[in-house]
């Protein structure tokens, strides 16, 4: 099984942590560092490679992205966290959603 971004939420979510929790300035740096690289490999697939990719994939990329942009203020890692969107299973939510009475 291909899933290195499952691992790589991992790790990511623990240098936020160790940032976050434990007040460690280096765990920030690596992590932006790793961030940066996931921004580059996803920018350079097709919206069509990454949802090819989130079929074998599943972790919380995007969470940690999202947590990211949270402590830095840098609403980038967000942008890269959407490419993490399982659109297959969020977009028949959505429109569930907004289709529904009194939806907003």
């Amino acid at each position: 099984m291909w899933a290195p971004f499952y691992t790589m939420h991992k790790l990511m979510a623990g240098l936020i942590d160790m940032h976050t929790q434990a007040g460690n300035a280096q765990a920030l740096v690596v992590v932006t560092g790793m961030a940066g690289w996931v921004d580059n490999w996803t920018a350079a697939r097709s919206e069509e490679d990454m949802q090819k990719v989130l079929n074998v994939e599943f972790g919380g990329m995007n969470e940690a992205l999202y947590n990211l942009a949270d402590v830095t203020g840098d609403d980038r890692w967000a942008k890269v966290g959407d490419r993490f969107t399982k659109k297959v299973v969020f977009n028949p939510w959505r429109k569930a959603r907004t289709s529904s009475p009194g939806a907003t």
